[in-house]
């Protein structure tokens, strides 16, 4: 009885171990390794170009690569509402505009990576998680406008990078980093 349930259950075994084709996924870290947390990651890009200053649009802080590479202009107002992760109307024409650049424009052959913030208000557990709902918001932006989902890398830096001390300066904190992977 013991051979006949051992013998049973060892091609199962071996089905399932055969079966796992996905390898294990690195996550990347921004900034200090100790401080970032990668909410999500299709594949590990390496580092592409010196970290270069970001411009702040609202919602979404375009890098200068990124501005130049799809022909973003400087523009827009408040961030996120507060405790929200829903992109505003006035983003989308320049996530479009990021979309159609990575399809078929100057960013054709790079990835992207999309860092969440969100203002001090709240845990620093609740805004880490914040911090990456909206990264990936702006994520499934781009894939419903034809981006591949592994161009994509999204992450949290959360409240750590918070500079805003009252309710006027916390819009500048609840933002998306838009830059190219490597920059900061």
């Amino acid at each position: 009885m013991t051979h006949r349930i051992t013998f049973g259950v060892a091609p199962l075994l071996l089905l399932a171990v055969g079966c796992a084709s996905d390898p294990a996924k690195k996550p990347v870290a921004v900034g200090p390794t100790h401080t970032a947390v990668v909410v999500h990651q299709d594949r590990t890009t390496e580092p592409t170009r010196e970290a270069e200053p970001l411009r702040n649009t609202g919602t979404l802080r375009f890098s200068k690569s990124v501005k130049n590479l799809c022909g973003i202009a400087d523009d827009a107002e408040p961030n996120f509402r507060y405790d929200s992760a829903t992109l505003r109307d006035q983003d989308q024409p320049e996530l479009k505009q990021l979309a159609d650049c990575m399809r078929e424009g100057g960013m054709v052959n790079y990835d992207i990576l999309l860092v969440g913030h969100a203002d001090p208000r709240g845990s620093e557990a609740y805004n880490m998680a914040l911090g990456g709902y909206r990264s990936a918001s702006v994520r499934q932006f781009l894939i419903d406008h034809g981006v591949e989902r592994a161009r994509i890398i999204t992450s949290s830096r959360g409240e750590l990078d918070a500079t805003g001390h009252s309710p006027a300066t916390y819009l500048e904190d609840r933002r998306v980093d838009l830059m190219l992977p490597g920059e900061h």
